[in-house]
């Protein structure tokens, strides 16, 4: 689930150039990761995305989608 979030954090980064979680020190950094939000991928991505996105990004870790649900979903399919 960790690896999840990760690659969630990466393709973030390649779709909005920046970090999904941006802080000036290593404790508001916690506190903001704890907290789960983000701003929204610009809108020249598909919803598709920005839904997987927010799936894989999710604070509790059961809440975030698996490796499993990952590789089934379509848009991945297409990816690979």
């Amino acid at each position: 689930k960790a690896d999840i979030w990760s690659v969630g954090c990466i393709v973030y980064e390649m779709c909005c150039l920046k970090t999904p979680f941006k802080a000036k020190g290593l404790n508001e950094l916690f506190e903001i990761v704890c907290k789960g939000k983000f701003a929204s991928i610009p809108s020249i991505y598909t919803k598709d995305l920005s839904i997987l996105i927010q799936k894989m990004l999710k604070v509790e870790e059961n809440e975030r989608i698996s490796c499993d649900d990952f590789f089934n979903l379509s848009i991945v399919k297409n990816w690979i």
